[in-house]
């Protein structure tokens, strides 16, 4: 009897090795790492944000490799609702990315928030659909948002975002392309009047979170004429452009195809920055931003705005 017993025990502590190397050994074929992309998707979409509830078609969610996830919801053509946060972990199937909520914002009204996303992937760098569940933590109103993807407009991933090409262009001297600035293009416009010669450049950054700003400068050291012929043809920025002050806007961009639309709705002039909404859409082709439309009384009629990459 205690000869079948030890033989029994014997058995069992072997197979409970067995087992326990078997839950040690790592999963075939699975992969615990969160992938980074940039996604903009067309779908279906429904959000709830401070008491109002949207529809929407189309969502941007990016994820960055420090694991900081924005979701940008367009709710109209000048009108986003944008939750930031981290990702937390990807589930052991791979096809779902849990992310924590720390803010949330509307247009320039933003707050810190407390809620959780699930991005459901249907591939490395798409997905399918999203949700969005939480608060906002200073006036403690809930916040919502559910969208089911249809079609992929465009993406970035680790191989060509721009982020990737501002480490491999890095100059290290803050005015080139370090990590999770974007990727810059720049533009010169250049005009006679009279005996004088002027100059303005366009600083274009293009972020891989989809943030976007402008800075109109005089490379110059005098001010932009301000007559009323000058402003026509070259826009009522020139105002702006006196005792060496840049104008500096801030907003969003997305891209589908070739297209790129970029919407501001931020100015700073000198002062403290302030609300504008301007919109540009252009194309790209061989390295070169060409834009297409533009308030032509802001920046002039005969502005031909090609910004090349730096």
């Amino acid at each position: 009897m205690n000869i079948h017993l030890n033989k029994f025990i014997c058995s069992a502590l072997a197979v409970g090795a067995l087992a326990s190397m078997a839950s040690l050994a790592p999963a075939q074929g699975r992969s615990d790492q969160i992938p980074s992309f940039n996604t903009t998707m067309d779908g279906r979409g429904t959000t709830h944000y401070r008491g109002r509830d949207y529809r929407f078609t189309r969502l941007q969610v990016t994820v960055q490799d420090n694991r900081r996830v924005t979701i940008h919801a367009y709710i109209g053509p000048l009108s986003d609702i944008v939750f930031t946060g981290r990702a937390d972990r990807l589930d052991p199937r791979g096809n779902r990315i849990m992310a924590s909520v720390e803010s949330s914002a509307e247009g320039r009204s933003a707050g810190p928030g407390d809620g959780a996303a699930k991005i459901f992937m249907a591939g490395r760098d798409r997905f399918s659909s999203v949700t969005v569940d939480g608060r906002d933590v200073n006036d403690q109103s809930g916040f919502s948002l559910r969208f089911a993807g249809t079609s992929q407009v465009t993406r970035y991933d680790d191989r060509d975002n721009p982020d990737s090409q501002g480490d491999r262009r890095g100059n290290g001297d803050g005015n080139g392309m370090g990590r999770g600035q974007g990727r810059q293009f720049t533009d010169e416009e250049r005009w006679r009047n009279g005996r004088q010669d002027f100059v303005m450049r366009y600083t274009l950054t293009l972020r891989s979170d989809s943030g976007a700003r402008m800075v109109v400068e005089s490379i110059q050291d005098r001010n932009m004429p301000n007559g009323r012929v000058d402003r026509q043809t070259h826009g009522d920025i020139l105002k702006y452009l006196i005792n060496g002050q840049a104008v500096n806007q801030s907003g969003h961009w997305t891209q589908q195809g070739n297209t790129v639309t970029i919407l501001f709705d931020t100015i700073q002039t000198g002062g403290a920055p302030r609300g504008r909404k301007e919109k540009f859409t252009g194309h790209m082709g061989n390295g070169t931003l060409v834009m297409d439309d533009w308030d032509r009384t802001f920046y002039g009629r005969d502005v031909r705005f090609s910004f090349s990459a730096r």
